[in-house]
């Protein structure tokens, strides 16, 4: 029975826990990724160093050719888009050979950002202008750390959350500043004041691509549009069929178990007739003899469902970065309170699922007749 009850408790436990995580990081990467297009200069073969439209989109990739930064301002007009933000591909910070991924420096406009600025910590209070900077999460700077670029050093006033892009390995700072840089004719820079090298594009409620298409070719004479794939959707759909089959299995499995407690304390009931019969006919009431086969069955079910968090725990783990790695995404934790809770309702459904399977068998222990339980018992 404690085993029985440990097995179902685990599933409870680890299948609420990811299912939550699942819900969360999808429905907040959702509002994050911003961008619903990301405008760039027309491709061109070694235009870019990198172009993967594999990957949610979050930043512009490196590349040496640019945009009309003015053109944001004729794109903002056209009906159907919400917002405009641009962003200024600066330079890659470490160059070193074998570097697998090295640290770019990405210039944005925290004023109309849309796709950055929400991977701050909801916690966070973080304004940045000036020789400011946030830090991706993979680039092992924090909060007061200095990044120097070009006679400038930038201080990094706030660290992004994980995202599972290349934003993880990247450096934003102002535009603004970026362009003071250039004004400098003693500091050569890959870009002049005024050049983009991306706009991201958030469209309005039930516009599409193509509704805004003419606008953007009436702004741009030319350029290369990159919708991000639906991998925020992909994902919920993926991992909730997974959530959605442990439930299931959970369900079946706490009624094959209410089945089994129910046999199994029907066979110890049998097993117990004499004594049960004795206690009885000591005196013994219906109630006295009921509170101490439950409590029995109750005690059974509480040290399955302990034993049963444990057991959740692994199968969390396990389940967690099986999630992580096959859908590239980063579960959010849930906090001390809500695992706190989550497990203390698990065990309450284990000592529950156990109360309900051995409630028939002490009933039945409470209508026996103390002589016939003496005689007929073992």
């Amino acid at each position: 029975m404690t085993v029985a009850v440990a097995v179902v408790v685990s599933l409870v436990f680890s299948t609420t826990v990811l299912a939550i995580g699942v819900s969360r990081i999808t429905s907040l990467g959702a509002s994050r990724f911003g961008a619903d297009l990301m405008i760039l200069p027309a491709y061109t073969t070694g235009g870019y160093t990198s172009l993967n439209v594999t990957l949610p989109i979050f930043e512009v990739p490196p590349s040496n050719q640019h945009l009309n930064g003015g053109a944001q301002f004729e794109i903002q007009k056209i009906t159907g888009i919400d917002a405009v933000s641009a962003q200024l591909y600066v330079t890659s910070l470490n160059t070193t050979t074998g570097s697998p991924s090295p640290m770019q420096l990405v210039a944005f406009d925290p004023q109309t950002d849309i796709t950055i600025q929400p991977w701050l910590p909801q916690t966070a209070n973080t304004k940045v202008d000036g020789d400011t900077a946030l830090a991706g999460s993979a680039t092992s700077l924090r909060a007061g750390d200095f990044v120097r670029w070009s006679g400038v050093a930038l201080k990094v006033v706030g660290v992004l959350e994980p995202t599972n892009s290349s934003v993880d390995n990247t450096i934003f700072f102002p535009i603004a500043t970026a362009y003071e840089v250039a004004q400098n004719d003693s500091t050569p820079t890959p870009f002049k004041i005024g050049e983009v090298s991306a706009l991201m594009i958030k469209l309005a409620q039930g516009a599409t691509f193509k509704n805004v298409d003419s606008g953007l070719k009436a702004a741009l004479p030319s350029f290369t549009a990159l919708l991000p794939p639906q991998l925020a959707y992909q994902t919920k759909v993926d991992t909730a069929g997974i959530a959605t089959y442990e439930f299931l299995v959970a369900g079946i499995l706490g009624g094959s178990v209410i089945i089994l407690i129910s046999l199994l304390f029907s066979m110890t009931v049998n097993e117990r007739r004499r004594h049960l019969g004795l206690l009885r006919s000591l005196g013994a009431t219906k109630g006295f003899v009921f509170r101490s086969v439950f409590a029995e069955a109750v005690l059974l079910a509480f040290l399955g469902g302990a034993l049963g968090l444990v057991l959740g725990e692994v199968v969390l783990i396990i389940a967690g970065n099986y999630v992580e790695s096959a859908f590239s995404v980063t579960l959010l934790p849930l906090s001390s309170l809500e695992m706190n809770a989550l497990g203390v309702i698990s065990v309450l459904a284990g000592v529950g699922i156990g109360a309900v399977g051995a409630a028939y068998p002490v009933v039945l222990a409470t209508r026996l007749d103390p002589y016939e339980a003496i005689r007929t018992g073992e």
